[in-house]
C-alpha cells in the first residue's frame, strides 16, 4: 500500500474486492418507504475501462 492516500480503500477493493460505497443517495427510497429492498451492484460497460470504474448501484423490491 506504500504512500497510498487512503489505504483502507487499497486493502479493501484491490486487495480484497470489496466495494466501499458510504456515498448513495437513498433519500428517494426513504420517501417512498422502501425500506427492504435488494441492493444490487452492476458496473458499466464501458470499453477500456476496468470493472468497478463506473459502478450503478440498483435497488429491487
Amino acid at each position: 500500500m506504500g504512500g497510498s492516500f487512503n489505504p483502507v480503500h487499497v486493502y479493501l477493493l484491490v486487495e480484497q474486492g470489496v466495494h466501499v460505497l458510504e456515498f448513495n443517495n437513498l433519500e428517494r427510497l426513504a420517501a417512498d418507504r422502501a425500506y427492504e429492498f435488494a441492493y444490487i451492484l452492476t458496473t458499466n460497460a464501458i470499453r477500456g475501462t476496468v470493472a468497478g470504474t463506473a459502478l450503478r448501484p440498483l435497488a429491487l423490491r
